[in-house]
């Protein structure tokens, strides 16, 4: 019996482990996956309008209440008694300098 292979005898199959399978040539392709809601950006684009939101409210508040000129002015809490010569205290004349009154 001889162990050289003849050549008109088949070949056997291979067999590769770990092989990718064989590859089909498709004409159409699959229909695309229907898309995720993304909500990282939807949390950011909701702060950031409410943030504006928050930003003009204020700022139509300031400017509606800064318009309103008939308010009274509260008259102060702390009344002087300082003679008319005095100075405010901290402050020193140098020598020869007199005082001006405003």
């Amino acid at each position: 019996m001889s162990t050289s292979t003849h050549l008109s005898a088949p070949c056997p199959a291979t067999t590769r482990k770990g092989s990718a399978p064989p590859r089909t040539n498709r004409a159409t392709t699959p229909a695309p996956a229907p898309r995720r809601p993304d909500l990282e950006r939807q949390s950011i684009t909701f702060t950031i309008g409410l943030y504006l939101f928050i930003c003009t409210a204020l700022l139509g508040t300031h400017l509606l209440a800064a318009g309103h000129d008939d308010a009274p002015v509260p008259t102060p809490l702390v009344t002087t008694t300082a003679p008319t010569g005095a100075t405010p205290s901290g402050t020193s004349l140098p020598t020869g300098e007199t005082a001006v009154a405003p």
